[in-house]
């Protein structure tokens, strides 16, 4: 009888790792950017001030589509210096800020050999970003603000707590492009290592 319900376990729970078909996916990942492009001339900072979340509908064994949101916080304070502004100097401890919300459509390609741990699985994203972004000086504020194109490929994995399991941990790389251009910001571009957990649920 013991053997009867480990075996009945073991069909149940592995079956995801050769059958994603119908099932649906939630992965919630802390995520670090690096800034790159122009945005590094603005904030140069590695920013730990992220995070991603992502939920995804296996159509079939191997294709996903789903939903994707997150949100990053590009932040540098820089020294007292002396501005000028037509005829007027300003002596000023000046800060960059840029916060960055995508809300994008995302599909997903991933290929899994029966009973392995590992799921790797390349995506892309697309949608929009609700931009903020301001320059202070001192008590005085350039800010634009703004809704703009966003495009967000990635490459990672699934790692399993086991064979058997519906969850782990989820790692991947991903790059962001937001054509969002003021001043001396000519599109936001940024890459992001992302780390979190997943779940698989049966609908």
């Amino acid at each position: 009888m013991k053997q009867v319900i480990i075996l009945l376990i073991t069909v149940s729970f592995g079956a995801v790792a050769t059958a994603q078909q119908g099932l649906s996916k939630i992965s919630i990942q802390h995520s670090t950017h690096v800034p790159i492009g122009s945005v590094r001339g603005f904030v140069d900072n590695i920013s730990p001030r992220g995070f991603s979340a992502d939920y995804s509908y296996f159509i079939n064994n191997n294709f996903s589509l789903g939903f994707a949101s997150g949100y990053s916080d590009l932040y540098q304070k820089k020294d007292r210096q002396t501005y000028s502004f037509s005829e007027t100097y300003i002596s000023a401890v000046k800060s960059h800020s840029l916060q960055i919300i995508p809300l994008m459509l995302k599909g997903s390609y991933s290929n899994i050999k029966e009973g392995s741990v590992f799921q790797p699985y390349a995506g892309i994203a697309a949608g929009g970003s609700l931009i903020n972004y301001e320059e202070w000086f001192g008590t005085l504020v350039d800010e634009k603000s703004g809704f703009r194109f966003t495009i967000a490929p990635e490459i990672g994995t699934r790692i399993s707590f086991n064979k058997y399991s519906l969850g782990g941990v989820d790692l991947s790389l991903r790059y962001d492009y937001t054509a969002f251009r003021y001043n001396d910001v000519k599109n936001l571009q940024t890459i992001s290592l992302n780390l979190g957990l997943f779940f698989f649920n049966r609908n």
